[in-house]
């Protein structure tokens, strides 16, 4: 089913993504973790890479990389600083100039990959320190039209809308973490901060939904409503953790655990700030 994403460029993203920002703050004590578990193998000679699957804008993604940098050069050095390359992926049409107006401001070397995660992005065997935050919840693909609602667990997805839509969420999830588990070196370390749910419909976010598809009732005709679609799947915490699933893809599992994040936008609606 052919579908497109289109992202406002000029800033737009930095200037108005203050809830993924909480999102990599929640993320500090895993990056610390991680950190203290990664066990590959280096010398003084070798590129260290660090990849952000799904940067987009940068001004987040900058962020979190700078608390990688940080808890890296803690442990290994402040030399490690010189051998270190970020590679900062997302799609071709990102807002490639806005990233790195942002991350041109970093001492260590900076590169782009305009892929989608859900492909091999880098050589085998090469990556140090993977980490993706509010990024692979978005599908490679619309599964199916969703009939009642613009969100999947919008409350109003029929049992066989649900099953397609898991079924790609399950086959995209596989996807990018098979190209991971093909990217990282032997005793690398991968942080994954996800967009999940607590049980079928609870995502915490569902008003911002469900106002969202209330507004696209007034505007779009029959036909446009039903292509309506948010090409987001928010996976729970056993989809993300299937033992099976890790085994088999080489992985192990360090920690993994739910935190409630409040949507400072949807406080700010609630409040009457905004409107």
């Amino acid at each position: 089913m052919e579908t497109s994403n289109v992202m406002k460029q000029n800033q737009h993203y930095n200037l108005n993504s203050t809830p993924q920002l909480a999102t990599i703050q929640k993320s500090f004590s895993h990056i610390q973790k991680a950190v203290e578990e990664h066990k590959a193998k280096f010398n003084s000679e070798d590129v260290f890479s660090i990849v952000d699957y799904g940067c987009s804008h940068g001004a987040n993604s900058f962020v979190a990389v700078q608390a990688i940098i940080q808890a890296l050069t803690q442990k290994y050095g402040p030399t490690i600083e010189n051998q270190m390359s970020v590679i900062y992926n997302d799609l071709p049409q990102n807002d490639w100039s806005a990233l790195f107006q942002v991350v041109s401001q970093s001492s260590v070397t900076s590169l782009a990959s305009g892929k989608s995660f859900y492909q091999q992005i880098l050589p085998s065997n090469s990556v140090q320190f993977g980490y993706t935050s509010t990024a692979n919840h978005w599908l490679s693909k619309k599964p199916c039209n969703l009939r009642e609602h613009c969100f999947a667990f919008g409350g109003k997805s029929s049992a066989e809308e649900l099953k397609l839509w898991s079924t790609q969420a399950a086959e995209d999830y596989r996807l990018f973490l098979q190209h991971r588990s093909n990217e990282l070196k032997k005793g690398a370390v991968l942080v994954c901060v996800n967009l999940s749910r607590i049980d079928v419909n609870d995502t915490g976010i569902l008003p911002i939904f469900h106002n969202l598809y209330r507004s696209a009732i007034t505007v779009l005709d029959e036909d446009e409503l039903l292509n309506y679609n948010i090409q987001e799947y928010f996976r729970s915490l056993e989809e993300q953790t299937d033992p099976s699933l890790l085994k088999e893809l080489s992985f192990e599992l360090i920690c993994a655990d739910l935190h409630l994040l409040e949507n400072p936008i949807y406080q700010d609606y609630y409040q009457k700030n905004i409107n």
